[in-house]
């Protein structure tokens, strides 16, 4: 017998802001069914659309109260706007020493007013049409009327069409990638504050890194070993379109030229390779992949705790930083995994790549994939609301935390938490199915990493961490017991 849907208490709980997944629970909807269920009030009158814009806004103004008291419980750099949730006497991002500054407390508050003046201003100019604090927070919570109009099933993805994990590497070289060898780069152009690299005239490709899902990655050398190595990335024509390659180069080149931290990879600036455009980066020869491959038991712990406050610090600066231009960002990257985790060769130094590349990717193409459906995406560390909601409806810095707990899965044990052959079993892994605790695959795992990896793997986003910060002050606090 079908389940009767109580009318009235679902539009008194709907009108009064209760948020779509609470709904979702209480009611035993599923999204799809929650989407038609508002649709019919609306469309009935039982829902009017000034109580519909009413709820979405008190539901928004809610995140970003809760936006502004977490920004200002940071600390902030004076010289960089570096925001980190533990007091500082050297920036980590720009090493400025802040050990003089008098009254602390106070030139924090100073520092968190002007942060929300800043936050303020930059929403009323929006010179570059973006909304600064709230620019990449799509809450699962709100639903446009438009999408509600336009679409009958958002939600339910049906896991038998999604396709199967793209592995992060393409199987060997193409001879065309191959060709690029021993080829020069053409109009290289390094940005402004970029110093002690080769003559930009000089630079040649000698290796190639590796051809993954998005763009082919190659070692250019400089001319008598002029400067140091450098990272040349052409990104595949087939994966972003030709039409709107341009728009996502300089999308690209505006994210992160504007980060600067010492956990991010640093764009250096752009170049033509064979007539076609690529992105300079700053060259580190090992990944977390290739580590994790040659320790099938998980990482030497202490090489772990070296690491983690390094990634940790990675995600979270990119998803909330003050750029170069003093407009603050939240990047959500989007595409977590091993392999976009770059490391020097002493194994001391980890720095996060590829980050604005999804967002950038996005934006030129417009949303008309969802996550499980791009290119290089890991189905091993897709969170459960992807396989439910369509990807505007979902929180991105969130999803990013999964994807985080995976990696460190992986990092610990040298396994993932969940297994498949195909999407559909994939899918049902991440809504249905509890990783083993790390744990039990490592009993000498000390017991706060253990929950912190779990915490990460919440199948309810709002259960997990809520940043990257919050975890890194959180092991910061177990690494100095």
């Amino acid at each position: 017998m079908a389940r009767k849907l109580p009318i009235r208490e679902f539009t008194k709980d709907y009108c009064a802001g209760v948020p779509d997944r609470d709904l979702l629970l209480k009611y035993g909807l599923s999204a799809s069914q929650l989407v038609k269920v508002v649709k019919k009030l609306i469309n009935d009158g039982a829902v009017t659309k000034e109580q519909y814009f009413d709820r979405n806004r008190r539901i928004k103004e809610l995140e970003e109260e809760e936006e502004k008291s977490f920004l200002a419980s940071l600390y902030h750099c004076p010289v960089c706007g570096h925001a980190h949730p533990t007091p500082f006497i050297r920036c980590p991002a720009c090493g400025s020493d802040v050990s003089k500054l008098k009254d602390r407390a106070k030139d924090v508050k100073a520092d968190g007013a002007a942060d929300h003046g800043d936050e303020i201003a930059a929403r009323e100019s929006k010179s570059d049409g973006e909304v600064v604090v709230q620019e990449v927070l799509e809450s699962q919570q709100v639903m446009s009327l438009e999408s509600i109009a336009e679409e009958d099933d958002v939600a339910e993805v049906s896991a038998s069409e999604a396709p199967l994990s793209v592995d992060a590497t393409r199987v060997g070289f193409s001879e065309s990638v191959k060709g690029k060898l021993g080829l020069t780069l053409t109009q290289v152009s390094f940005l402004p504050w970029i110093t002690g690299f080769g003559a930009p005239e000089a630079y040649q490709i000698v290796e190639v890194i590796a051809d993954a899902a998005k763009a082919v990655t190659l070692k250019a050398r400089a001319g008598k070993g002029d400067g140091p190595d450098i990272a040349v990335k052409l990104f595949h024509e087939d994966v972003v379109g030709s039409t709107t390659m341009d728009a996502f180069l300089e999308r690209i080149i505006e994210l992160q030229s504007n980060m600067e931290d010492t956990n991010i990879v640093r764009l250096l600036g752009s170049a033509l390779l064979d007539r076609q455009k690529a992105l300079l980066y700053e060259y580190l020869p090992l990944d977390m992949e290739t580590l994790i491959q040659d320790a099938p038991e998980g990482l030497p712990l202490d090489l772990v705790t070296q690491l983690l406050p390094q990634i940790l610090n990675g995600v979270g600066y990119s998803h909330m930083h003050r750029g170069r231009d003093n407009v603050i960002r939240r990047v959500a990257h989007l595409n977590l995994k091993p392999s976009k985790v770059v490391l020097n060769g002493g194994k001391t130094l980890a720095k996060l790549d590829d980050c604005g590349v999804c967002r950038a990717l996005t934006e030129a193409r417009g949303h008309k994939r969802r996550m499980w459906e791009e290119a290089g995406a890991d189905l091993t560390a897709l969170p459960p609301e992807v396989y439910v909601f369509d990807s505007r409806l979902i929180n991105p810095m969130l999803a990013d935390i999964y994807s985080l707990g995976v990696l460190l899965y992986k990092m610990v044990t040298g396994k993932s938490p969940f297994y498949g052959t195909t999407s559909e079993e994939y899918r049902f892994a991440h809504l249905k199915k509890y990783p083993i605790p790390p744990k039990v695959h490592r009993h000498e795992l000390p017991l706060w990493l253990d929950e912190m990896i779990l915490k990460c793997l919440e199948k309810e986003p709002e259960r997990r961490w809520r940043s990257a910060t919050q975890m890194e002050l959180s092991i910061g606090k177990q690494l100095n017991a």
